[in-house]
């Protein structure tokens, strides 16, 4: 006979609306929040402390350069050409991390945590042919071009078509 109440229930309870009045369920005064205080008035932020002498969360962390709040990113290695072209032996080797590694120019450790860059030293490159695989700073990039790229002296070709040129602006 009771057909209704055997059948499985639908409809969950609404969940109470707070701060909406007595009839709520959860409402008059305060509803659940404290009295006063900023958490009881309305939404409050992730970087709310709850009382002003205390800096919040944000505030203690410190500030890292081209960072915006939490975080510093990568730390980045600086390698000294003068102490890889020591352990240079052949022409067209290239310099890559492992290469760093190897001759202990760099700790394992640290090439797991930082990005490493080769800087120019002050001594003049071997005239070896070097290839990079890391990155470079300027000056150390304009000095392997440099390296690379020998002027070469002109042709007769490129001589002649001058001289020819300038004969043919004289005579008109």
């Amino acid at each position: 006979m009771n057909f209704l109440s055997q059948l499985p229930k639908i409809v969950a309870n609404r969940p109470k609306r707070q701060g909406r009045g007595y009839g709520s369920g959860k409402g008059g005064h305060t509803a659940g929040r404290g009295s006063k205080g900023h958490k009881a008035r309305g939404s409050v932020s992730v970087i709310f402390t709850g009382t002003k002498h205390k800096k919040s969360l944000w505030q203690r962390l410190p500030a890292f350069k081209g960072r915006k709040f939490f975080g510093a990113g990568y730390k980045t290695t600086t390698v000294n050409m003068d102490k890889v072209v020591k352990h240079l032996t052949k022409s067209g080797q290239e310099i890559d991390l492992e290469f760093l590694l190897k001759h202990k120019i760099i700790r394992r450790k640290q090439s797991k945590t930082t990005r490493v860059k080769l800087v120019m030293g002050r001594q003049d490159l071997p005239k070896k042919n070097i290839k990079l695989k890391l990155a470079a700073s300027q000056k150390l990039k304009q000095a392997l071009k440099l390296q690379a790229t020998k002027p070469k002296p002109p042709t007769k070709k490129t001589a002649n078509t001058k001289t020819a040129k300038k004969q043919k602006s004289a005579e008109s």
